[in-house]
């Protein structure tokens, strides 16, 4: 637990410098990592030395910026919810880290920040075109929107409610013997899955553009496909030369959901849903025909780990 939290505190102290308005906050969500880190015994002396030169750093630094506000004034203020859906949104969203904020990132009660304020704080500009931060700005919002929905697709299939009860009155089902689940909520599960490989589908694409790459077509950019190899544990040349630490990130991700990766079966899950069937049962209930159509119980399809 002590090498957890102490190389949690590692990363946070790296990321702090990039995300303008949280730096202090992160900086000092480090500090406590570290002074946990080091009461634990399984730390070997070399990362206790390691843990305790960083944290003497940070304490230098914070220190130094005794005035600074944990959350300066000029970022929007969170959400208050309005409404029995919106608190239920902000709960849910707390307990599974939904919201786009750095507040994410920290100590349980520090993450209560009802909000996705997440935006592009710096940006490297040549002067080629004049529409260039506009372009990225309009791409970043789009992403947002699309995960904002993907979002609202899982919240909403958890909460019942008599707008989604009435999509399905005078629906008729034939033949349901089989345990199968047909409603709207299970059909916001299903999206909700597909509309989450999709915000990283065009993430992968936001990359091709910004890094002016030429491969694949730009047509053909997937999340798992944009890096071309992914088996040899190798990030692709032309985005290795960024020496960009977030982009190895997104690559690492991008292996987990590829063929061979441990997260490959959600990459499953989203194409049979788009592209052909899956099934959702209530119980362990297959049946002996049709073997070929994709079906998993319920708990499985939404808590499956391997």
């Amino acid at each position: 637990m002590g090498m957890a939290l102490g190389n949690k505190a590692m990363v946070l102290q790296a990321l702090a410098s990039d995300f303008f308005g949280y730096t202090h906050l992160l900086y000092l969500e480090s500090i406590s990592l570290f002074e946990l880190a080091l009461t634990q015994r399984d730390i070997s002396k070399a990362a206790k030395n390691i843990f305790l030169e960083e944290l003497g750093h940070l304490r230098q630094i914070v220190s130094s910026h005794k005035d600074s506000k944990l959350i300066p004034e000029i970022l929007p203020p969170g959400v208050e919810p309005k409404n029995r859906f919106q608190e239920f949104l902000c709960n849910f969203s707390f307990e599974h880290n939904l919201f786009l904020s750095p507040n994410s990132l920290l100590s349980a009660e520090l993450s209560k920040f009802p909000g996705d304020p997440l935006f592009i704080t710096s940006m490297y500009d040549e002067g080629e075109y004049a529409g260039k931060f506009e372009r990225y700005i309009s791409f970043l919002n789009e992403i947002k929107q699309d995960y904002i929905m993907a979002r609202f697709f899982l919240v909403q299939s958890q909460i019942p409610s008599e707008i989604i009860d009435s999509i399905d009155e005078g629906v008729t089902l034939f033949y349901t013997l089989d345990y199968a689940l047909y409603s709207s909520y299970v059909q916001l599960v299903k999206m909700a899955l597909k509309q989450t490989i999709m915000v990283l589908d065009k993430i992968a694409f936001f990359i091709y553009d910004y890094c002016r790459l030429s491969k694949p077509s730009p047509t053909r950019v997937t999340f798992t496909g944009l890096w071309l190899k992914l088996d040899d544990g190798k990030i692709r040349d032309d985005l290795g030369e960024f020496k960009n630490p977030y982009l190895f990130a997104l690559f690492t991700l991008a292996r987990d959901l590829s063929k061979n990766g441990d997260w490959n079966y959600l990459q499953q899950f989203r194409n049979a849903i788009t592209h052909r069937f899956l099934v959702i049962h209530s119980e362990d209930f297959i049946g002996d025909y049709n073997p070929d159509i994709p079906r998993h119980d319920i708990d499985d399809f939404i808590n499956k780990r391997e």
